[in-house]
């Protein structure tokens, strides 16, 4: 189950009308990524708690990527926040474990493991807990039946549930997030809420860290947190239809109707359908997206939206995000490095 997120759009987020949910990592929108995990644990139906413009886009993922999957959209109540949005799916749900994972959020973690480690050892809600101390968190492998409770996941006041992306329930969820919800008198309640209730029974809420990593994201630092993590995982491929003066090193995934002319590209890369890269160099955690033109510049650790345009800069472009459509030109400067969170339709010239 997926269950959408209060205020996708709101907060730091400055690539707006572009939601969180389907920003593309790698090329790819993040839905149809945390989808792809969920069909990867083995989980053949899918409910998603949403309004119905995210879940016609996830409609639309499942049919272009082909995924093995039975969807079901499922309407949020006006209120009462995740704890809300969790009662909406119970019919859906029925009897038995499953799992949940909150949107623009992606998991890399062995869910079918803990939902053995949740049956065997008779648990209400195992937390799958992203490393709150660092914005990209790090490997750490889930050891056994070893787990932390609420209170031992709040280590020097530091709430490792905050900012939880994925959870295995077991059917009892519901009636504490009924409970929580009325503790309430009918206020937004947040999933640690609810567990804080699981939790009053000792020995009914564990915590474990991802066997890969967890990272959802809340602002353009995050999405190339994300970028990064996702194209680290690819490994080499061949590259079909590329032309003879470019020098092309390490991983990479390049769309054969890409257009890539005297330039060096220094993976892991993903370049996208229609992409047009000339006298460039596109160096490491790079997406290029669909029908973007890259003209006489450098760029590396960076995502550039569909449509965007960049041209004779100058300098090397770092850390940065290029909103659709966007237009950055330059005429003549000495090389330094700029970083840029431009949004959709923008038009940036750099004297």
């Amino acid at each position: 189950m997926i269950l959408s997120t209060d205020g996708d759009d709101g907060g730091l987020w400055s690539l707006r009308p572009l939601r969180r949910a389907l920003a593309p990592v790698a090329n790819t929108p993040l839905i149809t990524l945390e989808l792809q995990a969920m069909v990867d644990a083995g989980i053949r139906e899918i409910g998603i708690v949403s309004d119905a413009g995210l879940a016609r886009a996830a409609g639309d993922a499942v049919g272009e990527t082909g995924l093995d999957v039975d969807l079901v959209h499922i309407r949020p109540p006006a209120e009462a926040g995740l704890a809300g949005r969790l009662l909406a799916a119970e019919p859906f749900i029925g009897s038995g474990p499953f799992v949940a994972a909150v949107t623009a959020s992606l998991t890399q973690h062995d869910l079918g493991r803990s939902v053995e480690h949740l049956v065997g050892n008779r648990l209400d809600a195992l937390v799958v807990v992203a490393n709150s101390g660092t914005r990209t968190p790090a490997a750490i492998l889930l050891s056994g039946s070893e787990g932390e409770g609420v209170a031992g996941a709040r280590r020097g006041g530091d709430d490792l549930f905050a900012g939880a992306n994925a959870f295995v329930f077991g059917t009892e969820i519901f009636d504490a997030a009924r409970a929580a919800i009325e503790a309430q008198g009918g206020a937004p309640v947040d999933v640690r809420e609810v567990l804080e209730v699981l939790a009053e029974k000792p020995g009914h809420v564990q915590a474990v860290h991802p066997t890969g990593w967890s990272k959802r994201i809340d602002d353009v630092e995050d999405l190339l947190a994300i970028n990064r993590l996702v194209l680290g995982a690819l490994s080499r491929a061949e590259l079909p239809g590329v032309s003879a003066g470019n020098r092309m090193m390490g991983p990479m995934v390049v769309d054969e109707t890409a257009t890539i002319e005297t330039s060096v590209l220094n993976g892991p890369v993903a370049i996208a359908a229609d992409a047009y890269i000339t006298d460039s160099y596109v160096g490491p955690y790079t997406a290029i997206g669909a029908r973007a033109r890259v003209d006489g510049a450098e760029i590396e650790r960076s995502v550039v939206l569909p449509d965007a345009s960049i041209s004779s800069v100058g300098f090397r472009i770092e850390g940065s995000v290029i909103g659709e459509s966007a237009r950055i030109t330059r005429d003549f400067a000495p090389p330094r490095a700029v970083r840029l969170w431009v949004g959709q339709d923008a038009r940036v010239s750099l004297a």
